[in-house]
């Protein structure tokens, strides 16, 4: 039996030492072709593509008389291009789109916040003036919507008031005069009636 554990403990302490010598292998293996890749040039992994920084400014600023024509031409032919789809209306321009959604004032508020102390330990904070927007989002107009419209609106429904409330008032002064009238003439029957009885 003892044998046998003996030819266990040598058959494993053999194969311990081949795996660590193949695992120090790999690992040597592994650093070079890391380390190779470190020592390769530039100009080997990088393809040259012909103009340096230098040229291509030359070539856009004006430097290249002779392609300076084509360009001109190239920027009118855009140009044309553009009027022809501002003339077609699709796609829509950025002015056309504002002109249609315009923004709704979001005015810019001041708060003062007074000197004070935070947490635990009470630290100092001192006072400051911070800006906010009223609204956390920007609010835009439905077509046919714009901010002069809403501030029409606003005006014109306050003119339909003021006419609602001086209708009102002439209602309840004609109501009051009415009245008034039908006292008067009751008064003057009462007067009249009284008169007649007395002769």
């Amino acid at each position: 039996m003892r044998e046998s554990w003996s030819i266990h403990i040598t058959i494993g302490a053999h194969m311990k030492n081949y795996w660590i010598k193949a695992s120090a292998i790999l690992a040597s293996i592994l650093a070079m072709s890391l380390t190779a890749g470190c020592a390769s040039s530039i100009d080997k992994v990088v393809e040259d593509r012909g103009q340096d920084m230098e040229s291509i400014y030359a070539h856009y600023a004006g430097g290249d008389k002779a392609n300076n024509y084509e360009r001109r031409k190239r920027t009118l032919n855009m140009r044309d291009a553009e009027s022809r789809s501002a003339m077609t209306g699709f796609p829509p321009h950025p002015e056309r789109v504002r002109h249609l959604f315009p923004k709704l004032p979001n005015p810019e508020l001041f708060m003062f916040v007074r000197p004070h102390a935070v947490g635990a330990s009470g630290a100092p904070i001192p006072a400051y003036i911070t800006r906010f927007t009223m609204y956390e989002k920007t609010h835009y107009a439905l077509p046919g919507e714009t901010v002069d419209t809403i501030r029409r609106n606003a005006v014109i429904d306050e003119a339909l008031d003021q006419q609602d409330r001086e209708r009102a008032a002439q209602l309840e002064d004609e109501q009051l005069k009415a009245q008034r009238k039908r006292e008067q003439d009751a008064r003057t029957q009462a007067f009249r009636a009284s008169a007649h009885k007395k002769r």
